[in-house]
């Protein structure tokens, strides 16, 4: 385990089935039916990513008993919540570029950015409530405040 790249694989192994779960649901949110929002989402929605939170909330699941999926769901959350941090971060910074690519904002204006960011915003909040836990809510709106 000299390479860096050799210890992340061997953290993201355990995980590999649920971290796959949470790429086809964010997969699922691009596929709105609504012509714009649809492209907006497939331009912020990872294809690829490193889902380092969503890693880190399935590994951390696993130090309590829980039923698989509410951990996927959970880790969705987090990844959406992420994402729209990104998106108010990069409009408010009148970011061009991120890691390449170009902004929201800088593709679609200020605007679709913002409300772009809140709708996500809104989704990641439904992805938590459908952990049906009251403890897991308060600790996402105290992470977004």
């Amino acid at each position: 385990m000299q390479r860096s790249d050799t210890i992340v694989d061997y953290i993201y192994e355990p995980i590999q089935s649920e971290l796959a779960r949470v790429e086809e649901n964010l997969r699922r949110l691009a596929n709105t039916s609504q012509v714009h929002l649809d492209e907006f989402l497939k331009h912020v929605l990872p294809s690829q990513g490193k889902l380092v939170r969503p890693a880190i909330t399935v590994l951390t699941s696993r130090f309590h008993p829980n039923s698989g999926e509410l951990p996927v769901i959970m880790a969705t959350s987090v990844e959406l919540l992420h994402i729209a941090s990104l998106i108010h971060d990069d409009t408010v910074d009148n970011s061009a570029l991120r890691r390449g690519l170009a902004t929201v904002s800088s593709l679609w204006g200020r605007d679709v950015a913002v409300l772009l960011g809140d709708y996500i915003f809104a989704t990641a909040a439904a992805w938590a409530c459908d952990t049906d836990n009251m403890r897991v809510l308060r600790r996402f709106a105290e992470t977004i405040k």
